[in-house]
């Protein structure tokens, strides 16, 4: 349901049922003024993660599990503001690009006003090996972002592609580190 009853204010109340997934979307777009705002709140009981396979296609496939939380996107489109928790439950995924298989269990990602957090988030390769993701991804205004992360490996495997036409990087790389990940995207300082 959505409807502009009122001048320069869309408001939306949306649901997404079936195929085991029960999320709901509703809140309000405003274009009056110089800067358009929003409130929209996203309550996710379920999210099976294979519905968005069609959407990512040959960036990600063999999907599975399911995501729940809620999430608040408000501000304006200058200083707009994301809260709230993603939890994965027995999520899986492939990265195409790297031919691997990863599996996240029972983790969260907490979203703040000003950052993104990661407290011991544990990925799994295709052989249980663990990446585990401490720190934070601090965010303006989803635009300017800066990483103060520590990423430690014990044997996972980063990539498994074979040797194709075209293809920058092929191979097997399994990493074991202690990475402590800074700085920003167009400047990122990993020290190993």
């Amino acid at each position: 349901e959505a409807d502009n009853n009122e001048t320069n204010r869309y408001k939306a109340n949306i649901e997404i049922n079936g195929n085991k997934n029960d999320l709901a979307v509703k809140g309000y777009y405003a274009t009056e003024g110089p800067k358009s705002s929003y409130n929209i709140e996203a309550v996710i009981n379920r999210f099976m993660l294979k519905s968005a396979e069609p959407f990512i296609k040959g960036q990600m496939s063999s999907l599975g599990g399911s995501i729940d939380g809620n999430l608040l996107l408000s501000g304006n489109t200058t200083s707009p503001n994301i809260t709230g928790k993603l939890h994965f439950k027995e999520s899986e995924f492939t990265l195409d690009y790297l031919s691997t298989h990863y599996k996240l269990h029972d983790e969260n990602i907490v979203f703040n006003t000003t950052n993104i957090q990661f407290d011991n988030f544990r990925i799994s390769d295709s052989a249980d090996h663990k990446a585990t993701i401490n720190g934070f991804i601090y965010i303006k205004y989803f635009s300017d972002f800066k990483f103060d992360m520590k990423v430690q490996t014990d044997h996972f495997l980063v990539l498994n592609s074979q040797a194709k036409k075209g293809a920058g990087f092929y191979g097997k790389l399994l990493a074991t580190s202690k990475v402590t990940i800074k700085g920003s995207v167009n400047a990122p300082i990993v020290n190993a």
